[in-house]
């Protein structure tokens, strides 16, 4: 996702300071983790669930020390970019980040979803911000976008599609595989797009439509034949699939 959110801002590679932009990006998804075992501890503990925190493998304060340090890593790269824009899009990534790891979230599902699945666009806006040092937003930067949200939607569909619950149990497993096919579409579309945009060939339109006939085949037989192999081969098949979009639109904005 970086590579692609660095190809597509044109804004060329930040140069010595790549390994700090590159930690500060990739932190972020650790933040998340983090946020999540800290403001869950309590209820985790009390409802015996297990995790390298409740088994005393790392202590609560530890967590919240490189909590620290993340935030300031991530705050120094934002504000050494010298522009308000990147900052208050960092803010407000932050802000959401904080909400959904927030226990008061887990009676409120429909508004933690639309949190959750925001959080890659967001994170692709304030890559794009650091990148322009403006909030300004183009063409390009709207299918990115898509591509993440898409992406996103699809893959965190199809990693809970297990038959002892999560969405299958909710959703049911054919309109759960049938959603996501239609976020795949969508990504495997805005990553199609856009691959034309940048590159002006067909290669990455057909590279999108591969990784999409992937995803569509895979979910079409375990939606007909369920079973534990496939259903394991369906997220895999997202994965994958995420993977293929972000670094074909990172190829053609390089080509």
């Amino acid at each position: 996702m970086y590579l692609s959110v660095r190809a597509v801002s044109r804004t060329g590679w930040p140069g010595w300071s790549l390994p700090l932009d590159l930690l500060a990006g990739l932190s972020f998804f650790v933040l998340l983790k983090l946020l999540d075992e800290t403001m869950d501890y309590d209820q985790d503990r009390a409802a015996g669930r297990d995790s390298f925190l409740l088994r005393g493998e790392v202590g609560l304060g530890e967590l919240r020390a490189l909590l620290v340090v993340i935030v300031a890593v991530q705050g120094a790269c934002t504000l050494r970019a010298g522009a308000a824009a990147p900052a208050l899009v960092w803010i407000a990534l932050l802000a959401c980040a904080w909400l959904l790891a927030h226990p008061v979230l887990a009676a409120r599902p429909l508004l933690y979803s639309l949190l959750h699945y925001l959080l890659l666009p967001g994170f692709a806006w304030w890559q794009f911000a650091l990148a322009s040092g403006g909030c300004h937003v183009y063409t390009s930067h709207v299918l990115l976008m898509a591509v993440f949200y898409g992406g996103a939607m699809q893959y965190e569909l199809s990693r809970k599609l297990e038959p002892a619950g999560g969405y299958r149990h909710v959703l049911g497993l054919g309109t759960g595989c049938l959603l996501i096919v239609c976020f795949s579409l969508l990504a495997s579309l805005a990553a199609a797009v856009l691959s034309l945009l940048l590159s002006g060939r067909w290669w990455g339109v057909a590279m999108a439509a591969g990784l999409f006939g992937l995803v569509l085949s895979v979910h079409a037989r375990l939606a007909l034949r369920p079973s534990a192999p496939f259903n394991r081969l369906a997220a895999q098949a997202s994965g994958v699939s995420l993977l293929g979009l972000n670094l074909t639109i990172a190829a053609a904005a390089l080509a």
